[in-house]
């Protein structure tokens, strides 16, 4: 018998969501300023899979460039990335039994 995955069941806008959020509570673990590389080291997934989701929070304000760079693995400049907010991680938001179940899914 095969069996689908749970991320199936959901809409392909709605597991981006769930990365942008997983995306700013990383990077808000980091003090709310660092390079996509770090957050998706953090996150446990690969860095193709997570530099869109910074370009749609840019688009849409949540974060910015601080304008600093950092020189990255292969000697290329690396954008340091901030959050607009001072919110703190919140790491029970990812175990809260209230967070929807594809979210608390999204890291593993």
């Amino acid at each position: 018998m095969h069996t689908i995955s749970p991320l199936k069941l959901y809409t392909q806008e709605q597991r981006r969501e769930g990365m942008r959020q997983l995306v700013l509570l990383h990077l808000r673990k980091f003090g709310g300023r660092a390079t996509s590389r770090e957050v998706a080291g953090s996150i446990g997934k690969a860095l193709k899979h997570v530099w869109p989701r910074f370009t749609e929070l840019h688009q849409r304000g949540d974060i910015r460039d601080t304008g600093e760079r950092v020189t990255g693995l292969r000697g290329r400049p690396q954008v340091i990335w901030a959050t607009l907010d001072t919110e703190p991680a919140n790491d029970k938001f990812l175990t809260d039994d209230t967070a929807p179940d594809w979210f608390k899914n999204f890291g593993t």
